[in-house]
């Protein structure tokens, strides 16, 4: 099961494309945090349960943040509940990081992406500072102590139309910083136009050719948007209804503790969005509402049929559809063009390094012990290092 703990509706950014609403000083409370803890686990149909922070910004409710996490591992120790272990996740903006809270999170297994959109340009177009100003000062002054402590670090960049032109560069940037990990994705409800796209769709021709060179230089990356379609083609498409958990394995809690389908359904947590609500801590699940909602989910996306790139899109994503479209089953069409642009650059990457039989890439798309056999070389490596530098 994966639940999503959205801590407070407070934030010390205000980006542009943020989905959740209003930022007002609205938090979790503490019993609050312990109720919902107490439902995940009893009501986690596996024995692995996943909690990522959210807000707002979660480490503005850093001591929230941990007691929450002593609490469900306290819990679990006690061997009261059918989970055996408690997976943290978190997803933060990383201005407000200290040594000593990445210590904390270290010790304690906490994993987290950083919202970084990228270079100067693209990251300040669209993620100011409360109250006005750059926030990427306050970041680019952090990535050394964060890959110090969490060297797999995933960033999590969001291209938006005032950011589009600054794609390529900001790749490079992120991969020049020592990030290896970069999950992108589309600010699907932001003012995209006929020249935006166009703009996009250039650079994505630029990231082609970052993505060549490093596969041949023998680098190990990843970048979201073109690996997830060359796996999607080379290992073979999902079905739609497989993709997309919100309403079965997914759950977001909101500081009031009503429950939703997932974190985009929280917004402000007021009408009208309460009325995605599909429970709360207290009294458990809605099964009405439950099942609505998924039946609603799991209905075909006519609008889809026929579409050659049907199986590799991301159509599935009701959490998008709804705000894009106000139906959870109706697909943007920004989103369409979008997958349509995307996959087929993809798709001539791909090509281009299985022509060449590049290890790299081969390795990274069709071995699935990459990512342990991957992180081991690194340690080894490391040691080696370190043993020659003795």
């Amino acid at each position: 099961m994966y639940a999503a703990l959205h801590l407070t509706h407070g934030c010390n950014l205000r980006c542009s494309y943020c989905y959740t609403g209003e930022k007002f000083g609205l938090h979790m409370t503490e019993e609050t945090i312990r109720r919902s803890i107490d439902f995940l686990l009893a009501n986690s149909p596996d024995r692995f349960l996943t909690i990522t922070f959210f807000g707002g910004e979660p480490m503005l409710q850093f001591d929230r943040l941990k007691e929450a996490v002593l609490y469900a591992r306290e819990r679990v120790a006690s061997g009261e509940t059918s989970v055996e272990r408690v997976h943290f996740r978190m997803i933060t903006n990383g201005t407000l990081f200290t040594r000593e809270s990445l210590e904390f999170l270290r010790e304690h297994d906490v994993l987290f992406s950083l919202s970084l959109d990228g270079c100067r340009e693209a990251h300040d177009a669209n993620r100011p500072q409360f109250g006005g100003g750059s926030s990427f000062d306050a970041i680019l002054a952090k990535i050394p102590m964060i890959l110090e402590l969490f060297p797999y670090t995933t960033v999590n960049m969001t291209i938006a139309p005032a950011s589009a032109p600054f794609v390529a560069r900001s790749i490079d940037f992120l991969l020049g910083a020592g990030f290896r990990y970069i999950s992108a994705s589309l600010a699907y409800t932001a003012p995209w136009t006929r020249e935006s796209m166009d703009t996009l769709a250039g650079e994505y021709r630029e990231v082609q050719k970052i993505y060549i060179r490093r596969s041949r230089a023998g680098q190990k990356f990843y970048f979201s948007l073109f690996d997830e379609k060359i796996r999607s083609h080379a290992l073979g498409p999902s079905l739609s209804t497989e993709c997309c958990g919100v309403g079965i394995r997914k759950v977001a809690i909101a500081p009031s503790g009503r429950l939703y389908p997932c974190v985009q359904y929280v917004q402000e947590d007021r009408a009208p969005q309460a009325a995605h609500s599909i429970g709360c801590v207290q009294t458990g699940f809605d099964p009405s509402r439950v099942d609505r909602f998924v039946h609603k989910n799991h209905a075909p996306r006519e609008q889809c049929e026929g579409c050659a790139h049907v199986a590799r899109c991301s159509n599935y994503c009701a959490c998008t559809n709804q705000q894009t479209t106000g139906d959870s089953t109706r697909v943007s069409p920004v989103l369409c063009e979008h997958e349509r642009m995307l996959i087929p650059l993809a798709d001539e990457v791909a090509a281009i390094l299985y022509r060449e039989k590049n290890p790299a890439f081969l390795r990274k798309i069709y071995d699935e012990s990459y990512v342990l056999s991957s992180y081991i070389e690194d340690c080894m490596g490391a040691e080696c290092r370190r043993a020659g530098a003795a």
